[in-house]
């Protein structure tokens, strides 16, 4: 986004916000903007089971926003706390037409001058999110957002610099498809069709039974034996070849990386696998991160050197304007973010949208181009000292 696009960035917002107040007020949907809220109060500045929907970009986008509870508090600022404005919101839910976006939790928390009371390097929004999911409907249409985020994260794993690593391992599997097979079927088969009460029984014809009755039972539950199914006759016939599918795992235990870019990313545990299934030519991706943090940090001329505190204050009025806008234009720039658990999931992805790849081809066309390297050449040589032999 562009200064000169700011303006009427600005002004498409500000009317979408319009349109949703009058929508609420009026009861009725106003250019394709429709605000309800069940109960809204302003001395407690809460409000429950919001329910919010939009058409954009002529009819082309839709979407649908729901939040069973938010609430606004106001606090007075402190040196050691110099908070003066939380807001919480609960059970989040945003689906659209490309992904759908659900937060048990919202809590973001606002500073003032955080980085002279030095809570901050800068961002003056703490925000948390609890139980963060997403589900992206295909690679081919990602939501601009989560694109950005994947770029983002990409970038920093191959140009960052790694600043503590425990544990990672990687596996690549070539393996046949099976169905699942229930618990209890699973069990009925094992047992070869005496039921619950065959094993008791067959102890019991090894006992014996007075009066000649066990020979007489024993007859019956050998006639009634050969009626059982077979667990072979339920066995599925094979197909005509088996169903392939390629399958490569990631796991990363505490990664910190610094992405040369005033952001650190660190993550408790990634755990992300790709699955494609050759047959049917169709393939999903799903990536759990547990205690993820993206945080900004000072500068190294920024550590090298305190600045005075009048300094500070003065840049923090001179500098607003200039962090509002851009703010606006890169939202997730002002904020410091902590994600307990997220969980995403593509349910259908296509190897070749995938941004690990893109970047890496993008990054050896650059580092090619800088050292007069001709990539062919060197593969075709790598190609030839694998196939010769020794």
């Amino acid at each position: 986004m562009s200064w000169r696009e700011f303006p009427w960035d600005a002004l498409r917002v500000l009317r979408a916000v319009c349109f949703a107040i009058a929508s609420y007020l009026f009861h009725r949907q106003i250019a394709g903007h429709h605000l309800t809220v069940a109960r809204l109060s302003i001395l407690t500045l809460s409000a429950r089971d919001i329910h919010y929907t939009a058409t954009l970009y002529d009819g082309t986008y839709s979407f649908d926003f729901k939040a069973s509870s938010a609430s606004v508090r106001f606090h007075l600022p402190r040196p050691t706390y110099p908070c003066w404005l939380t807001f919480i919101a609960g059970d989040l839910l945003y689906t659209s037409l490309t992904a759908d976006v659900s937060v048990s939790k919202l809590d973001a928390t606002f500073w003032v001058f955080p980085v002279l009371f030095r809570f901050t390097a800068g961002p003056w929004l703490n925000l948390v999110l609890d139980d963060f999911r997403i589900r992206i409907f295909s690679s081919r249409a990602t939501p601009f957002y989560i694109q950005r985020l994947r770029q983002n994260l990409v970038r920093a794993i191959l140009v960052g610099e790694y600043l503590r690593v425990d544990d990672v391992w990687t596996t690549v599997q070539f393996a046949g498809l099976s169905d699942f097979v229930p618990g209890a079927a699973r069990a009925s088969t094992d047992s070869y069709g005496f039921g619950s009460g065959g094993a008791h029984d067959a102890h019991g014809d090894a006992d014996g039974a007075p009066n000649g009755s066990g020979t007489r039972e024993g007859e019956e539950r050998e006639g009634r034996l050969e009626k059982a199914e077979d667990p072979a006759e339920k066995t599925q016939k094979l197909l005509p070849r088996d169903r392939e599918e390629f399958r490569a795992s990631a796991f990363v235990r505490q990664l910190h990386i610094n992405n040369t870019e005033g952001r650190i990313y660190t993550f408790g545990k990634l755990d992300a696998q790709l699955r494609r299934d050759w047959d049917s030519d169709t393939g999903t991706f799903v990536l759990v991160a547990e205690d993820s943090r993206w945080v900004r940090v000072h500068w190294p001329y920024q550590r090298a050197k305190t600045t005075a505190w009048w300094i500070q204050l003065a840049a923090g009025f001179l500098t607003f304007p200039y962090d509002l806008i851009n703010t606006f234009q890169h939202p997730v720039g002002a904020v410091n973010l902590y994600i307990p658990r997220a969980d995403i999931t593509f349910d259908e992805y296509r190897i070749r949208d995938a941004e690990l790849i893109l970047q890496s081809i993008s990054l050896i066309r650059e580092k090619s181009y800088m050292y007069n390297i001709n990539t062919p050449d060197v593969l075709f040589n790598a190609l030839g000292q694998m196939m010769t032999p020794r």
